[in-house]
């Protein structure tokens, strides 16, 4: 299927394993299970035409913490590690740069954003630029709308019956 010494530059996730191996099987993959097969991706001919257009280029990544009364005494430190959401995206045929935001709802001057296509190494926070505030804003809406669709804000304590973060 994949010849060797082929590189493939698409980003995939740990959560497009089982809806890989489902397609592989030629079963269907459920409606509730996040990620999606990247089959066409392994197949040289369906890669050129699917990944430039069709491909993901962004993926969020979200830890939900705990409250201090959910856990127990022994437990606290973990208690303490700030919610955090991340919201990376790729190039997008010339139209977004890049990037990664990161915020912890909790603690708003925390807020990180990292032109990687410029700084891979994440070493020039943008967040308080003002040149960069239309892009800030862009992909917290992008999150934003994620989010949504996955319904992560409704399971996080941070954001159980609160408005959105920003």
């Amino acid at each position: 299927l994949i010849k060797r010494n082929t590189v493939i530059d698409q980003t995939v996730l740990n959560v497009d394993i089982a809806p890989t191996l489902l397609d592989f099987a030629g079963l269907e993959v459920p409606p509730y299970m996040q990620g999606i097969s990247f089959m066409p991706l392994l197949d040289a001919a369906q890669r050129a035409e699917v990944a430039p257009f069709w491909w993901p280029n962004h993926f969020a990544y979200v830890y939900l913490g705990l409250k201090d009364d959910a856990v127990s005494e022994a437990a606290s430190d973990v208690a303490r590690i700030p919610t955090c959401m991340v919201w990376r995206t790729g190039e997008s045929v010339g139209t977004q740069p890049d990037a990664k935001l990161t915020e912890y709802p909790q603690w708003k001057e925390w807020t990180e954003l990292f032109r990687l296509d410029d700084d891979p190494e994440e070493t020039a926070n943008l967040a308080n630029g003002p040149k960069y505030a239309p892009l800030l804003q862009k992909l917290r809406e992008e999150m934003d709308d994620h989010m949504m669709d996955l319904s992560l804000y409704q399971r996080s304590p941070v954001y159980r019956g609160t408005a959105l973060p920003h």
